[in-house]
């Protein structure tokens, strides 16, 4: 009997009175010697053996199984391909925290033109936004968040604090993907000593490419000396998303610097991504004098940071936008 392989998987096994062979498709594993199956060779491929000349015979059987090997794909594995999985790719995006002072400037002029150009050149894909009018005389009766969403081309929602001017007052959020839902959570404060109400309000939106859904959430606290109210405040936010089953982000003005009780009692259920420099000064005005714009997210093994920085941006608004870009681990 004589036998030639190809790829270890086929051998000639047997001649046929009619010039045909028997092929045998054998394990890859040759030390195996163990016979799967076993087919005829087709007719158009047969070879004659030819005892008078065996060299032609032996080109004749290699060209047929050539052929062969073209029909049971002799020139690959015999095992299925299997599939691979891609893994999934991290989501990164762009947070910008922004104080912006009903839009009126340190040149006292309202502009809010000039707070969404700050927006548009932050590239920012989610915004918290604190002390935003709706309807007010002193912002001439108009909605600045709808505005503001028209003038960087996102979408808005609008949390009131107060009634205030003929209007309202309160924190807005801007997301460049479309809100799916918005919630409202009035914050504690007591009466007196110029205090305010407070809020927080967040919107909930999709992240591309099926990352699912994302709450920012914008929030404006007490600006007194006494820190009984803002603590009261970090309680009541860390109660309100305490069973928050997906990814969050918290930011805003929290009128309070890193190390302070409010913060402390924040940190306990929340991770700050806004940086720790304390010479990265936030507010106010033309004399900057405090860190009190951060931003925060949670759970925290689910984000890395990339990039966070105070835009230097000295005359829009009282307060300078914090942005922070971030990296999302699927």
């Amino acid at each position: 009997m004589m036998m030639l392989t190809c790829g270890s998987d086929i051998a000639i096994s047997d001649y046929r009175h009619d010039g045909s062979r028997v092929y045998t498709r054998q394990a890859s594993d040759a030390s195996r010697g163990e016979r799967l199956d076993r087919w005829r060779l087709p007719a158009r491929l047969a070879v004659r053996h030819n005892r008078s000349n065996p060299i032609r015979t032996h080109a004749a059987l290699l060209v047929a199984l050539i052929g062969l090997g073209s029909l049971l794909g002799c020139a690959g594995s015999n095992r299925a391909p299997q599939p691979t999985t891609t893994p999934a790719r991290p989501i990164e995006l762009t947070v910008l925290t922004y104080n912006i002072h009903h839009a009126q400037g340190m040149d006292k002029r309202l502009d809010l033109q000039r707070i969404a150009g700050v927006i548009r050149a932050s590239g920012a894909d989610l915004v918290a936004l604190q002390e935003v009018d709706n309807g007010t005389k002193r912002a001439g009766g108009v909605d600045q968040a709808a505005e503001l969403a028209r003038l960087t081309n996102m979408h808005a929602v609008f949390g009131p604090a107060m009634s205030y001017d003929g209007g309202q007052y309160g924190n807005a959020v801007l997301s460049r993907w479309p809100i799916t839902s918005s919630r409202i959570v009035p914050l504690p404060w007591k009466q007196g000593n110029r205090r305010e109400p407070r809020c927080a309000v967040s919107a909930t939106t999709r992240l591309p490419h099926g990352a699912g859904p994302l709450e920012m959430i914008s929030t404006h606290w007490d600006h007194t000396r006494n820190e009984s109210n803002r603590e009261a405040q970090a309680h009541a936010l860390n109660q309100a998303w305490a069973d928050a089953d997906e990814r969050s982000i918290l930011a805003g003005d929290f009128n309070c610097e890193l190390g302070s009780p409010p913060m402390e009692t924040l940190g306990r259920a929340w991770t700050l991504v806004s940086g720790t420099d304390p010479a990265a000064l936030t507010c106010c005005g033309d004399r900057l004098r405090a860190k009190i714009d951060h931003v925060l997210v949670k759970p925290s093994d689910r984000w890395r940071v990339i990039e966070h920085r105070v835009i230097d941006e000295p005359v829009a608004s009282d307060h300078r936008p914090v942005l922070v870009k971030l990296q999302w681990r699927r």
